[in-house]
């Protein structure tokens, strides 16, 4: 996603403790995001992810979550 769209990402995205945010290796305008979704929620947060710019997002499952 954008960098710039941090705020706004969070806020679609909030994690257990927030999402995971991790720089590109390029340094460009974009970084990773990483964060757990509950599964009835996922079309619903990809639609607004690529609304602020979100590419390339890859959905998995999670064998354990120990929170």
């Amino acid at each position: 996603v954008p960098r710039a769209k941090l705020d706004e990402v969070k806020q679609i995205i909030p994690g257990l403790n927030g999402p995971t945010v991790i720089d590109l290796l390029n340094g460009g305008t974009h970084v990773a995001v990483h964060a757990v979704v509950p599964a009835a929620a996922i079309y619903r947060t990809i639609t607004a992810l690529k609304g602020l710019g979100g590419e390339g997002i890859l959905v998995t499952r999670i064998e354990r979550l120990m929170p």
